[in-house]
């Protein structure tokens, strides 16, 4: 398990991603997420995957039509599509040379049953990220894609992606026993937890696609999700707008919550559940609530706009929608004209 190794020690990590298949995004993510993991100082390589159904693009000699792969016809479309192929082969060959320049790669394997065989030495391997768990494409379908192959070492993804919103009823069982061997699980989109829940993982958690965790110069700015963590919403609007986020040089105070945490106890899955939390501008300028985050995509919140006067109070009403059973405890964020965020907690027991 990751946790037996001590902060600071170097480990051996493998990735396993479509790394090699001609795509700006394919490409960006796999190089970040191993420049991510050498930055903390560890030994990383991505496992050079490349099996028939990924090693298709840009060949002179592929059909792409089946009615065309036909004695005599299946020449007749090659020569017809000839000139095209060729006029595009600079940008493989651009292709190539970032992936010679910058993917630090295990050797060649072509199948799940050659890996399995002859696996890469690792303390731990890291599945994704993009959408190698589609299940539209034979990627999503593919065993090495979920680590089947490995022998000894953590188990884990790092904003991997299903790319669907219900995964394919017929592959959900074999898919589940795949996942249940994982020891950590991190996906792209909040989807991707539902998809894992109806396989039967409720352990995982969402992070950010790692191409936006690099800065000009390929530093590690920070992990996290947009959606649940402001600091990582501040650099994305940064990194994809050129601008930071509003309010950052707002003038600033101080406030308080005044109650910080409700408890719904006990209550069914049927049911909706709504917390009312103040907070009070406890400075000497008006106090603005700028944003809010949750922890979790079945919570909600809405809150008062207008500024408060030093002494004044606003109002943030936080909605629950379940939508699973169990536990839970979520923390609300709200991102104010303060120093720092001020939060909140709902708890409680979903039946």
């Amino acid at each position: 398990m990751a946790e037996d190794y001590e902060k600071g020690q170097v480990m051996k990590i493998c990735t396993i991603t479509c790394h090699d298949v001609y795509n700006v995004g394919a490409s960006l993510q796999a190089y970040a997420l191993q420049t991510y993991l050498k930055s903390l100082g560890h030994d990383v390589k991505i496992i050079d995957y490349k099996p028939d159904y990924l090693s298709k693009h840009y060949r002179l000699d592929v059909v792409g039509n089946p009615k065309y792969d036909k004695p005599f016809v299946r020449e007749a479309y090659l020569l017809a599509k000839l000139p095209g192929r060729l006029h595009v082969l600079p940008r493989k060959k651009a292709f190539d040379s970032f992936t010679a320049k910058h993917l630090d790669l295990t050797r060649r394997y072509v199948s799940n049953e050659e890996l399995k065989a002859d696996p890469p030495e690792a303390d731990a391997f890291f599945a994704g990220s993009d959408q190698i768990w589609n299940p539209l494409f034979p990627n999503g379908k593919d065993p090495a894609f979920y680590l089947d192959f490995v022998q000894q070492g953590v188990r884990a993804s790092y904003a991997a992606s299903f790319a669907v919103d219900e995964f394919p009823q017929e592959l959900r069982e074999v898919t589940a026993q795949y996942l249940s061997r994982f020891d950590h699980i991190a996906v792209r989109e909040t989807s991707g937890l539902s998809v894992l829940k109806t396989l039967g993982i409720t352990n995982a958690v969402t992070v950010l696609d790692p191409v936006f965790l690099l800065d000009r110069d390929n530093k590690v700015k920070v992990i996290g999700n947009p959606v649940h963590n402001l600091e990582v919403k501040d650099l994305y609007l940064k990194q994809m707008t050129g601008k930071i986020s509003p309010g950052r040089d707002r003038i600033k105070t101080t406030a308080k919550a005044i109650n910080s945490e409700v408890d719904f106890g006990a209550f069914s899955k049927s049911e909706e559940k709504t917390a009312v939390f103040e907070i009070e501008n406890t400075g000497d300028n008006p106090l603005v609530i700028l944003d809010i985050s949750t922890t979790c995509g079945c919570t909600t919140a809405n809150y008062d706009k207008h500024p408060a006067k030093p002494g004044e109070r606003l109002r943030i009403e936080v909605r629950m929608t379940p939508k699973d059973t169990g536990f839970f405890d979520e923390i609300v964020t709200l991102k104010c004209n303060t120093a720092s965020p001020v939060k909140v907690k709902i708890r409680g027991q979903v039946q």
